[in-house]
């Protein structure tokens, strides 16, 4: 068997691994990628199985997050042996336009990553890195950092870090999941933010939509989507022509009750962008989340969700795409 059958093998082990190939097939089907792009994604990914040997489906997901990311596969002098990332490489079709785009974020990871700890602190003390969500006064440190130029981390990225992007949704989709609700639980569901369980604290950050246009940015693909379990390329609704250029969420609070149209909000990927007083960023608080979703089996887990998006499609067929490339 040739590597590309044994790194195959693995992913087809656990529903996330299956999850993973059925999006880098539609990918390929809806045009977002094209068969020299995958073909380039795919050698670099059996150059990682040979250099990372991983033995679990979740090793092999990860393992092509870095490949993704230009972190894999390594030369032998350490540095990465392929000159460009897969990230954000789809067709940058043009976007609806939406005046406000908006990202919804951990507040402990805004606090880390985004805001001057001295200039916060001095006003907020209790404003911590794992803050309670349950605190009166965290709607009101929030709100109280709008308007103000001295809060910006030196350096910042909105999208910095491990994983070099972030995600946007339009403003007025998410308004009407957060305006009337005294948790987070109805936004990170429309989101689909399964990696936030219960008692997280998030963050609406704001933006003008032009703001977002001296960096690439458009609809996401399999590689943008590094380890999250809960993507997917097509979206049910196919009928509504407004969307064009953007990808759908999967509403979590939908999945788990079984409904037949999982869509949630547009959704585009974004390179990182400088975090400072020429975003015009508006700050609110979300809300906590009080609920864990993604648990229950054959209902919204991952063995769920991997049925969702194979689509009536077979193993052998899936296999067949992917190796014959």
């Amino acid at each position: 068997m040739s590597v590309l059958d044994d790194l195959v093998d693995l992913l087809f082990e656990k529903p996330r691994g299956a999850i993973v190939v059925c999006n880098i097939i539609d990918c390929l089907d809806e045009a977002l990628v094209d068969t020299p792009f995958l073909r380039a994604f795919i050698g670099a990914a059996e150059a990682a199985f040979n250099q990372e040997k991983p033995k679990t489906t979740i090793n092999v997901v990860g393992m092509l997050a870095k490949v993704a990311r230009g972190e894999l596969p390594v030369s032998v002098s350490g540095a990465p042996s392929i000159a460009r990332n897969f990230l954000c490489r789809c067709s940058i079709a043009a976007a609806p336009l939406y005046d406000t785009c908006s990202c919804v974020l951990e507040v402990g990871r805004f606090k880390e990553d985004l805001v001057s700890d001295a200039r916060v602190n001095e006003r907020h003390g209790f404003f911590l890195s794992n803050p309670d969500p349950a605190d009166p006064e965290l709607r009101r440190a929030i709100e109280s950092l709008n308007g103000r130029d001295d809060i910006f981390r030196t350096d910042a990225e909105l999208g910095g870090g491990p994983v070099p992007l972030f995600w946007v949704c339009p403003t007025e989709r998410l308004s009407p999941r957060t305006a009337a609700h005294r948790t987070g639980d109805e936004a990170r569901d429309a989101l689909g933010m399964i990696q936030h369980g219960s008692g997280v604290a998030l963050i609406e950050i704001r933006s003008p939509a032009n703001k977002l246009v001296s960096v690439k940015w458009a609809r996401p693909t399999f590689a943008d989507a590094g380890i999250h379990s809960r993507f997917r390329t097509v979206n049910d609704d196919r009928t509504n022509p407004s969307i064009s250029g953007w990808g759908f969420t999967v509403d979590l609070a939908r999945f788990a009750a079984g409904a037949p149209v999982l869509d949630g909000l547009p959704e585009r990927v974004v390179e990182p962008l400088e975090f400072n007083r020429d975003l015009e960023a508006q700050f609110s608080f979300v809300g906590g989340t009080t609920l864990t979703r993604g648990l229950t089996a054959a209902k919204d887990d991952d063995e769920a969700f991997a049925q969702r998006v194979l689509r009536r499609r077979t193993v052998a067929d899936l296999r067949n795409r992917l190796t014959a490339l």
